[in-house]
């Protein structure tokens, strides 16, 4: 009950029962009494958690291609860790991911992570597209991957560009595909934070967070016509 105390001042309650099925699921890994039996006084807190969220939480706010053009007109493109941080923000934008997809929470894993490796470009010289093997996501349970292609953009909104900067700068080795100067693996959190701290700097309101990349690249794609079977 604590726990989705603390959820409930920035999760949906839906979410909450997500996280909870985590804690279900893991004391039955592991041998222990499923600890959600029978406990009508966490459903009650959860109803209220519900009733009182009601539909004010605030809305998901979109990446549009206006708020990339401000994160690229913030950047200093001198400091090394910005140009991986760009490449990052294009890959999301164009490639419609989620945060979890290109970044690494916890410890590395060549398996599940993006490498250098996992980035194949079309001409290395001076490459019109780039293949991008997704390795696993949260609609790939059984880490089948996928390719997704991104083309060549209008400048500076192009991810094709941005990519082939921040690969030469990129060292040699099994290494996570985004990582900074000093060898830390870009995570979820630090990207995330980058994001709302740059836009707010800028003087852009609102919260925003790794999803609106995917949000509104959905939305463009269906504004441009794309049936919704592609777009899914």
């Amino acid at each position: 009950m604590h726990f989705s105390t603390l959820l409930a001042d920035r999760l949906h309650h839906t979410s909450i029962k997500v996280y909870l099925s985590a804690v279900h699921s893991l004391h039955i890994d592991y041998g222990f009494p499923d600890p959600l039996t029978n406990c009508l006084q966490l459903q009650c807190l959860l109803w209220g958690i519900k009733w009182h969220q009601g539909s004010n939480l605030p809305q998901r706010q979109p990446v549009t291609a206006d708020l990339m053009s401000v994160l690229h007109q913030s950047l200093d493109f001198a400091n090394l860790d910005n140009v991986m941080l760009w490449a990052a923000c294009c890959l999301s934008f164009f490639g419609s991911l989620r945060t979890g997809e290109f970044t690494v929470n916890g410890t590395f894993d060549p398996t599940l992570h993006l490498t250098l490796a996992d980035v194949q470009a079309h001409y290395s010289m001076n490459p019109w597209s780039f293949r991008v093997f997704i390795k696993c996501s949260k609609t790939d349970p059984f880490h089948k991957g996928c390719f997704i292609f991104l083309g060549r953009g209008s400048f500076p909104l192009c991810p094709v560009v941005s990519l082939s900067n921040y690969l030469h700068l990129h060292g040699p080795g099994v290494r996570p595909l985004f990582i900074y100067q000093d060898d830390t693996p870009l995570s979820r959190s630090q990207f995330l934070s980058f994001l709302q701290t740059t836009l707010q700097s800028a003087g852009i309101p609102g919260k925003y967070s790794g999803h609106g990349f995917r949000v509104r690249a959905a939305t463009t794609a269906a504004k441009k016509g794309l049936p919704d079977h592609l777009i899914k």
